[in-house]
């Protein structure tokens, strides 16, 4: 019962006859829905490699900022970069935790997210492009079922609650002059949120009753010969291109500190995966 949710739940109960500031935020979900919050959930999940992901609150925390930055981007596509989220990690070391809020975790999440977006849209990636909201709904779709059919419990998507609101807030404000970021207060950040928040609820009825397996298999840039190789190529691009990644970034960030080059050096390695491996996640 957190403000998300009851905030959330207003809406949707108003929603024959909703106020204006309803309307808003409900008019702010699809462009959060079509980028598939659930499938960075569950990688996030996936990446922990724990039998309960959401068992501790650290790692709730990480789970619920792997879809954050598809939500703030709506905002400024500054949110969206992978320099930002490694500042953001570096800023979180100093930044007070609570009870209730882990600001590390949340950040290696968020860049957790940059990292497994770069294998998902880059012209060699496993996204189809050309279809890419269908593609990525139906990976949505395949990964909370899969999640349901391996731990038999639904997966419980993670909202971004307020404290973590304040802290990407705080963020922008001790970068503003350092790195030229722009500032954004906490109601701004709220919205966005909120609509998340409201764009994961919105999304499960419709995952739950999508086949979706004509459409990962059509869609796969690997052009698989079945659903089940189709799936195949999404658990090898997760296990041996995104979540080695993750952990190479985590080992530059920790050498030295150094938000920039530890950015760029994850992006030149990324870039050089694909250089000399091509698409080789398509293949068993």
């Amino acid at each position: 019962n957190n403000w998300l949710d009851t905030f959330s739940r207003g809406c949707l109960h108003e929603i024959m006859n909703p106020p204006l500031f309803c309307l808003l935020i409900i008019a702010f979900v699809p462009y959060i829905a079509c980028f598939g919050p659930h499938s960075h959930q569950i990688f996030g999940c996936h990446f922990l490699n724990r039998k309960h992901c959401l068992a501790e609150a650290s790692d709730r925390w990480f789970v619920a900022a792997a879809s954050a930055p598809d939500a703030y981007s709506q905002i400024d596509r500054q949110f969206h970069h992978l320099r930002f989220a490694t500042h953001q990690y570096v800023y979180a070391q100093s930044y007070p935790r609570t009870e209730t809020f882990d600001p590390v975790s949340f950040s290696y999440g968020y860049v957790s997210h940059m990292i497994e977006d770069f294998f998902g849209h880059h012209p060699h990636g496993f996204l189809n492009m050309t279809w890419e909201d269908i593609h990525e709904f139906a990976i949505d779709t395949c990964l909370y079922k899969n999640f349901h059919e391996t731990t038999y419990k639904k997966f419980e998507a993670q909202p971004l609650t307020l404290e973590s609101v304040y802290f990407v807030g705080n963020f922008t404000l001790h970068a503003a002059k350092k790195l030229g970021y722009h500032t954004y207060n906490a109601t701004t950040l709220a919205l966005a949120a909120m609509a998340l928040d409201i764009g994961l609820k919105a999304e499960v009825p419709l995952m739950e009753n999508n086949p979706y397996q004509v459409e990962i298999l059509h869609l796969d840039t690997c052009h698989a010969a079945t659903v089940t190789e189709a799936e195949g190529n999404l658990r090898r691009v997760q296990q041996a291109w995104i979540f080695p990644a993750i952990r190479e970034w985590r080992a530059e960030i920790h050498k030295d500190w150094d938000a920039d080059r530890a950015a760029h050096a994850t992006r030149q390695r990324m870039e050089a995966r694909f250089t000399a491996h091509g698409r080789s996640f398509c293949r068993a």
